[in-house]
């Protein structure tokens, strides 16, 4: 996978993260911890009676539940805790939380998301052959918030929680070199705090990860390519001839695009094509020739396909790389 094509999509969603960037003071923490374990600041009470800690560093804080502000807690004045490195704290530790309960569920973690690498939509399973969520475990030169992993250990997707900062550059090298999804959060107020744990599921807000398979040239997506022969006749004499076409994934293109394999295919199929120069610009053409007066016909059907509703399906012929235009025919396509 193209690392620099990995890294301008995080570069683009940390650009989207810092135009909602809350002021010094802004973020009110509706979590603490108390007896080891999260509360939430509606279920203790009010001041120093709540007998809470701040998560990070520790030190005793107050709940304040005054009838104009948002209720919250907030460290004494002078305490050396950032506002920003307890939320991402919290989300993390709530995010495992969740992760670990769907888990012992049993349940299955369907996300679908549009691809940012090849456009399309995809759905998954995250939760296939996953045995465990583990916090900040360390593969090869990254550290990632949060990891799934196999019952080999080995992880099966990796998790990044976005408050100030862009995702970890290691996490996004390790996991695009791996083929390894790469899910990011984003959280940035209480009130995205509270719905990440209101939510039944998880919603990560981008998830980097291409399904597909990659052209081993340049890294690019592969798109299935079908076949198809077209019935149609001569525009000069009126004789039955047979049009091909390539479907690369909804796309079509017309013989110019052509493998050797494919052309060996539609052969077999009566189709007969000829290269050709055009004359004026001494651009290479594929052309159609009809079987019995030898007239060419060019690819004006390829904007009137609507117009056949008769296709002759052949087959799936391979993968496509529309970046570097090669072609991987499948070793029994004829």
């Amino acid at each position: 996978m193209d690392i620099a094509q990995i890294k301008a999509i995080s570069a683009r969603f940390s650009q989207a993260n810092g135009s909602g960037e809350k002021q010094p003071g802004a973020i009110k923490i509706p979590y603490a911890e108390k007896d080891g374990f999260l509360r939430h600041v509606s279920q203790v009470e009010k001041g120093l009676a709540c007998g809470c800690v701040c998560p990070v560093c520790r030190t005793p804080v107050v709940a304040r539940k005054g009838p104009r502000m948002r209720h919250h807690f907030a460290h004494y004045p002078g305490a050396e805790c950032n506002a920003e490195t307890v939320l991402h704290y919290l989300a993390k530790r709530l995010l495992f939380e969740k992760i670990q309960t769907l888990l012992n569920q049993q349940v299955a973690l369907v996300l679908r998301w549009k691809c940012q690498l090849c456009g399309n939509q995809h759905s998954f399973n995250f939760f296939e052959n996953v045995k465990a969520v583990v916090t900040e475990q360390v593969f090869g030169d990254c550290r990632p918030d949060l990891s799934l992993i196999n019952e080999h250990s080995e992880p099966t997707a990796l998790v990044e929680i976005v408050v100030a900062h862009p995702p970890d550059e290691n996490v996004l090298v390790f996991g695009s070199q791996r083929q390894i999804p790469l899910l990011i959060f984003r959280i940035r107020s209480a009130e995205e705090l509270e719905e990440l744990v209101a939510c039944p599921t998880i919603n990560p807000e981008l998830i980097i990860h291409c399904p597909r398979r990659r052209c081993p040239d340049c890294g690019a997506p592969l798109y299935t390519k079908a076949l198809y022969v077209l019935p149609a006749v001569c525009w000069r004499c009126g004789v039955p001839m047979n049009l091909a076409f390539l479907d690369v994934d909804g796309q079509i293109a017309g013989p110019e695009d052509f493998s050797a394999i494919d052309r060996q295919i539609i052969r077999q199929q009566g189709v007969i094509l000829r290269d050709t120069v055009r004359p004026g610009d001494g651009q290479r053409v594929v052309n159609h020739i009809c079987p019995h007066c030898g007239v060419a016909t060019g690819n004006a059907y390829l904007r009137q396909l609507k117009r056949y509703e008769q296709r002759l399906f052949v087959q799936n012929s391979g993968r496509y790389c529309r970046q570097c235009h090669e072609h991987f025919d499948d070793e029994n396509s004829i």
